[in-house]
This record gives C-alpha cells, sequence and structure tokens, in this order.
C-alpha cells in the first residue's frame, strides 16, 4: 500500500523545508521530535521497511539515544574530506512531468550509504513514488532518480532527498536537503569547466602541479593538495533575477571523487560568498560568474590522482514573476542526471591528473638505447613490452610531487622511483605501485624481477608521465598495453595509470566479506529487492 502524509507529516515537510537553505545538505538531531518523525516518513515514502533493513533502523534507533544523550551530531575531526550531498536535478520539458536526482559521496568506506529522494506540491502531496539507492561497504557514488507527474499549473514544485551512512567507526550520520522549482531558465551556458574543443577534446583534463599539451587546466600554483580551476558561466530568465529575497539566494559548488573508493570531495572556497564575490554579477535576467580561479577546500587537497571528479554547481534563485516572485533551482553537473530539460545542464566529464615518475628515470626506446623521461617527446618510438612491441610518445606531462613517492628495487638492480599511483605490470597484472611489497614480481627489460625492498621518500625534483599509443578518451577501454619500460621495469602510461586508479568495482562476494555480520540480512535483502548481482 502506498505512504500517506498526515497533517502532521505535511506541516513537518513545510517546517524542515523552512528552516534551512535551498540546495545546502544539513544535519539532522533526532533528539527533536520532529526531525525524527521526519526522517521516518522519508523513509516510510521511498518504501525503506524494518523487515527489510532491520539493522539500518537498530542504528537509527541507537542514534535517536545518542542524539537524546548528547545532542546534534556534528562531523567533527572525523573526516579530512568532506562528504558530498546535493541534488543535482529538478526540472521538467512539458510543466506536468518533473524528473529529480540526488548525489551523495561519503569517504572512508561506510558499511552503508543511503539515499531517498521524493518530490511534492505546494500541498505537500507527494508526485510521483519516491525512491531510494544504497551502496555497502562504499559511499562513492551514489545516485539515486525520481519522476512523477504534477498536477496541472503548479507554481512550484520541491525535492526532497534524506540521507545516511555509518562509517567503519560506528559513527551514523542522518541528514536531509531540499530544492524548490517553477520558472525555467531561458539558457544556461558553462564557459569552464569544458574541454578544449581546439585540443580536440570530449573530456575535461585538469592538471594540478602538472602542465602538458593534453592538459585542459594547468592552473599556476595548482597541486594536488591546492586544487584550483575556472569555474565560469551565466543562467538567463525570462524575469529579473531578485537581489534581495525573502528565501537567500544559495549557491553550493562541489567537486566530489568517487574513483578508487575513497569517496567525499570538496566546495569552492568561496561558495558561502559567492554572490559577494565582485566576479559573480546579477544583471537583470542575467546572472553570471568567472571564478579563475576558483579554490576548492579542505587545503589539504580533495581529490584522487588520475581519477574522475564529479562537478555539480547548484544554484537557487528567486526570480521576480508575476503575481509573486518564485523560486528556480539549477544545476550544472558532469555527473549523472535524468534527460536533459531546461533546468539543468549536463556537462562532458572531468578528469584529474598529478601522477607521474621522476625526473631522470631511463625510457627504453624501441632499438634498445635509453633517453632520460625529460627528453623524450612527441614522435619518440618506445618499447613497449618484451616482446619487442612499439609505441610512439603521443604526449608528455611534467610536474612536481608534493607526496612521498615510492622508490622500488629489485634482486635484478632496479632502482625506479614512481609516485604511489602509477601501474606497474606484474606476471598477475596491473597493480598499483603503493601496493606493492617486498617478494612481489614485476616484469622487466630481461624477465621477472623480485622486489627486494619498497620505501617511500619525499623528491624534489620534476616527475615526468608520456601519453603512449592511440589517444583514447574513454578509459574504460584502454587495454593493459599502453606501457613502456622505465628504469628497466615494465610500467603504464599515463591512460592506464587513469584507468587502474578508477578500477574498483564493489561485487556481491567482496561486499559480503567485508561487512560486518549485522549488515548482512540488510545487504541480502537489498540484492533480492532489487534484483540485482551487484550493489547500486
Amino acid at each position: 500500500m502506498a505512504a500517506t502524509l498526515s497533517p502532521t507529516d505535511r506541516d513537518d515537510i513545510r517546517q524542515m523545508i523552512a528552516r534551512t537553505p535551498p540546495g545546502v545538505p544539513t544535519l539532522l538531531d533526532f533528539s527533536n521530535d520532529m526531525h525524527y518523525r521526519f526522517y521516518l516518513k522519508q523513509l516510510d515514502l521511498a518504501g525503506i521497511d524494518r523487515q527489510t533493513y532491520p539493522e539500518q533502523f537498530a542504528v537509527l534507533a541507537q542514534s535517536r539515544q545518542q542524539h537524546q544523550l548528547n545532542g546534534a551530531p556534528t562531523l567533527g575531526d572525523n573526516y579530512d574530506f568532506q562528504p558530498i550531498q546535493a541534488i543535482s536535478a529538478l526540472g521538467t520539458d512539458d510543466d506536468v512531468t518533473y524528473d529529480s536526482s540526488a548525489f551523495s559521496s561519503v569517504p572512508n568506506q561506510p558499511y552503508v550509504s543511503q539515499m531517498t529522494l521524493g518530490m511534492y506540491d505546494l500541498n505537500g502531496d507527494p508526485i510521483g513514488a519516491a525512491q531510494f539507492a544504497q551502496q555497502y561497504n562504499a559511499g562513492t557514488d551514489l545516485t539515486v532518480m525520481a519522476a512523477g507527474a504534477a498536477p496541472p499549473a503548479a507554481p512550484v514544485v520541491t525535492a526532497i532527498s534524506s540521507y545516511m551512512w555509518q562509517d567503519q567507526s560506528g559513527n551514523a550520520y542522518h541528514g536531509y536537503l531540499h530544492a524548490s522549482t517553477s520558472q525555467a531558465p531561458t539558457n544556461i551556458t558553462n564557459i569552464a569547466p569544458m574541454p578544449d574543443a581546439a585540443k580536440g577534446q570530449t573530456v575535461t583534463k585538469l592538471c594540478l602541479g602538472r602542465s602538458g599539451a593534453d592538459c585542459t587546466y594547468s592552473p599556476v600554483g595548482g597541486t594536488g593538495s591546492n586544487v584550483l580551476m575556472p569555474v565560469a558561466g551565466s543562467i538567463t530568465f525570462s524575469a529579473d533575477i531578485s537581489t534581495n529575497p525573502p528565501t537567500p539566494n544559495t549557491c553550493l559548488i562541489t567537486m566530489a571523487r568517487p574513483d578508487t573508493g575513497q569517496g567525499g570531495g570538496c566546495t569552492i572556497k568561496s561558495t558561502s560568498n559567492f554572490f559577494g564575490d565582485p566576479n559573480t554579477v546579477i544583471n537583470g535576467q542575467t546572472i553570471t560568474w568567472n571564478l579563475d580561479p576558483a579554490q576548492f577546500q579542505p587545503a589539504n587537497g580533495c581529490l584522487t590522482p588520475n581519477s574522475e571528479a564529479i562537478y555539480t554547481f547548484t544554484i537557487s534563485l528567486t526570480v521576480n514573476v508575476q503575481p509573486i516572485p518564485l523560486p528556480v533551482y539549477v544545476t550544472i553537473t558532469s555527473g549523472t542526471v535524468p534527460p536533459a530539460n531546461p533546468y539543468y545542464l549536463q556537462i562532458p566529464k572531468l578528469l584529474v591528473f598529478f601522477s607521474c615518475i621522476a625526473e631522470g628515470t631511463e625510457i627504453t626506446l624501441h632499438n634498445g638505447t635509453t633517453r632520460p623521461i625529460e627528453r623524450c617527446g612527441p614522435g619518440d618510438r618506445v618499447l613497449a613490452d618484451a616482446s619487442g612491441a612499439v609505441l610512439t610518445v603521443d604526449g608528455m606531462l611534467k610536474g612536481t610531487e608534493e607526496v612521498p613517492m615510492v622508490r622500488i628495487q629489485t634482486n635484478l638492480g632496479h632502482n625506479l622511483l614512481v609516485t604511489g599511483g602509477h601501474p606497474m605490470v606484474t606476471p598477475d597484472g596491473v597493480t598499483l605501485a603503493r601496493l606493492l611489497s617486498p617478494g612481489d614480481h614485476v616484469i622487466s627489460l630481461h624477465g621477472d624481477a623480485t622486489i627486494t625492498a619498497i620505501t617511500t621518500e619525499m623528491y624534489s625534483g620534476h616527475v615526468w608521465n608520456m601519453n603512449v599509443g592511440d589517444r583514447v578518451e574513454d578509459f574504460n577501454a584502454i587495454p593493459d598495453t599502453r606501457t613502456f619500460f622505465a628504469g628497466g621495469l615494465l610500467v603504464g602510461d599515463n591512460q592506464m595509470q587513469f584507468k587502474h586508479n578508477r578500477i574498483h568495482r564493489y561485487i556481491p562476494e567482496s561486499v559480503r566479506a567485508a561487512l560486518p555480520l549485522r549488515w548482512q540480512a540488510d545487504f541480502e535483502n537489498h540484492l533480492r529487492h532489487r534484483r540485482l548481482s551487484t550493489p547500486l
């Protein structure tokens, strides 16, 4: 039976919307009865029940007790990187059928991460069925979508997303966010970040502490711990934008790091003062912004080297339409959203690069001679494997490294210094340098070599990397043959480096092995309920 809303439920929803600014994730305090009722109703509307998810409700009850004893939760110092939640789409093509999506990325591989998403009209009546999505032993790229038909001429539609996760220290967090929209913008333009069409790019490539012909952006001062990127665009409406609305205009700009199972991310440092920035201008019906470069925080860096980052720009504005001003929620994202409509814009993928090989490392050329990596360049032909295969260098990257690099020494005398995320070829396949241990085998010019020592050290010189072979924009399709010999050991090129830093899939067997016993029933019921062979 479909869940229904009582007058108390509707009043709770209205109050929860009024208490927080649109688009801003807010943790719930279950010592507050209204917060607790509201969250329970969100689960109910999405079809999440105690029988199917017993541990989730046990954690909820424990959280309520803890909040009553100790007060509202905070993230505190539990996370180096910020959990990211956003309503990534809300809009309609025909003023009848509305689509919405929400996104979450949580660091530190939580036991479970969940989101619900539902839409409502001004009366508090649901528009379509609320939906939910979950990940177990993960939480890096959780997306949930909902759709439904609104009443005729509905002036405002509101999306509400609740979320929760429990980390591996046993800390549980529950929160929500909302967004409301009405009049569609007449135009959304995203200037940056965007691929460089002149370079034939179909994805945006952000190089931090690196420079190279293949980079879209190489911001001066940008490093792995100082994330800089230009952010620019404009939105135009059919009526003037209110500069002093009753509900404050809000903007949230985030980058999440879903690859390699790490999750979380960062926000633009100036987001809280977006409307006070001199480069953000409201002029009648149009708002423009040009943050070049924008700085993301936390300052110790938030992105995973050689991986995809999900960029999301959300903005809530009040437009002075007649007879009353109405809210409009607009998003620009490189993440997954429903089919395009005038309220949101999906942009190409954003890839981040900052891992390499130490300067001076000898690269083996096609004729068996060697040359330092910094003296290699496009058009050079390098030996790609021990069978004699040859690949042509397509491009080079140069930069510096801020974190300790990995030194690999073998029984055959090899001594290679690489970043921890660089792919190394072993007899059993490709792995990352930071995952190797003494006694492991790697492939060399002269056959298998045994690692005798693995150490880490800071390196102040330049680091380099290469693209070898034809350039491929779909990194999932890159074969493990984009290789060359560096210091006599077989390593992957920049494209393989990206691919292997993002390989992290959660098959049921690996999830079961990692989950505590108390979460096993929820996980099995979730697979059964969704009829999936892999978790969402």
